[in-house]
């Protein structure tokens, strides 16, 4: 991995990059634009994704390259001095850790108070890392976006938080496996990440938790999760990842479907109402064909009632008998037939 270190005539840092793939970009230089003497000064105002009342500090960079890779990965590290970090902050009321490298598609300099916006839009902060070494504050993250600009120009900056991503999410994807649903998903870094909690849905719209993987915390290294869903109910399921930071905040994954129609074994998905109070109906997770006995039981095993004793083709078993003269309690549902046997308990009030 190639790592160059650029700096000024005096020899103050200003800028390293760290080129992640094997891409060449050729020729590389850097641009400071702005009088330093003015940074800290004043900030810019600039929109982001519909965000206007977001920052940019007066310092800004542009780099050159003679090649590009719009898919490029490459680690970029901006330097700041102690003056222009407290004019930052003083002209924002943000700290520096707070603070997120941005890149546009043409010098950030065009922003400024009486122009908010370039005419190439901002691209999305990623995952960030601040720190020091002695006076100079330092900022770095990770584009998966190579050089993507205008001859050859990219612009780069320091920008607020406000949509800053806590993990570059690389993909999300899942399939069905022998008897269980995978989800596979990756990052190329991550950022005060605590973790993904999996949550799952049978209709696209209510998500319920399944489990939490444990994240790596801060790391600049591509990391690698899956997870298994042995409890396979419908045809169709929904998954997606809800990602949380230490601090609380979260964001979500996009949405995935995973169709899970095949050796999947034939289970009750629900019966409702429960509690009920004079009759219900239970729901099969997948559609069968076949005779079948529903019997119910008090919690002593003795046979309060046969429910349904017929030829039986779907999955949903609305159930006629008005069991409004049973005494309330906890009672179990049998369903039986060939290579079935399934039990529930339900509540009577």
């Amino acid at each position: 991995l190639e790592t160059v270190t650029f700096t000024s005539a005096n020899g103050e840092l200003m800028m390293k990059i760290k080129n992640l793939g094997t891409f060449d970009y050729g020729c590389t230089s850097i641009q400071v634009e702005r009088s330093v003497s003015s940074v800290g000064a004043y900030t810019a105002e600039f929109k982001r994704a519909g965000v206007v009342e977001s920052h940019l500090a007066s310092k800004t960079f542009n780099i050159f390259t003679t090649n590009n890779d719009p898919s490029g990965i490459f680690e970029i590290t901006l330097y700041y001095t102690q003056a222009e970090v407290d004019g930052y902050t003083a002209a924002t009321g943000i700290p520096w850790s707070g603070a997120s490298i941005i890149k546009g598609r043409e010098p950030l300099s065009l922003v400024n108070p009486s122009t908010p916006a370039v005419a190439n839009p901002i691209e999305p902060i990623q995952g960030f890392l601040t720190g020091n070494i002695g006076s100079d504050y330092y900022i770095t993250t990770i584009f998966s976006t190579g050089f993507t600009s205008n001859s050859g120009l990219t612009g780069f900056g320091v920008g607020d938080g406000n949509a800053v991503l806590p993990i570059t999410l690389l993909e999300i994807s899942g399939q069905l496996e022998e008897d269980y649903a995978l989800l596979e998903w990756s990052t190329q870094s991550e950022i005060n990440n605590e973790g993904f909690m999996v949550q799952r849905s049978f209709d696209g719209l209510e998500f319920s938790d399944l489990a939490f993987i444990e994240g790596a915390g801060t790391q600049f290294t591509p990391q690698s999760y899956e997870f298994k869903d042995y409890d396979l109910r419908l045809d169709k399921q929904y998954y997606r990842l809800k990602q949380i930071d230490f601090d609380g905040n979260f964001v979500y994954s996009k949405t995935i479907i995973i169709n899970t129609e095949g050796d999947r074994a034939l289970d009750i998905l629900s019966v409702s109402p429960n509690p009920f109070i004079d009759n219900f109906q239970i729901a099969l997770n997948k559609d069968i064909s076949e005779h079948l006995t529903i019997r119910l039981f008090d919690m002593t095993g003795r046979l309060m009632s046969v429910l349904y004793n017929d030829e039986f083709d779907g999955r949903i078993l609305p159930l006629q008998e008005n069991l409004q003269l049973l005494a309330p309690g906890v009672y179990v549902i049998h369903i039986s037939g060939e290579d079935i046997s399934l039990n529930r308990r339900i509540i009577k009030q």
